[in-house]
């Protein structure tokens, strides 16, 4: 029997390459800059907008954090069930 969770996890891999760097990076960079590099709080207020998707507005910010969280389940899901 052919094994579905390669081709879900090639189908879902490159529509969330670029959101979920998005939000590692601004994640690493609001804890780093207010922790250790002091950064004040409207900055990290910027940063942490484009962290959860307030850019977008309030509606698809939910939507956004809801397709990014659970697109990140399927890959981390399927990536294991391919080992």
């Amino acid at each position: 029997m052919k094994s579905v969770s390669r081709p879900l996890h090639r189908l879902i891999a490159p529509w969330l390459a670029l959101p979920l760097l998005i939000t590692l990076a601004t994640g690493i960079t609001y804890r780093v800059g207010r922790a250790w590099f002091g950064m004040d709080k409207a900055n990290g207020g910027r940063i942490l907008d484009i962290h959860i998707g307030e850019w977008l507005s309030n509606g698809f910010a939910v939507a956004y954090i809801a397709l990014t969280g659970l697109g990140l389940l399927a890959l981390a899901l399927s990536g294991a069930w391919m080992l």
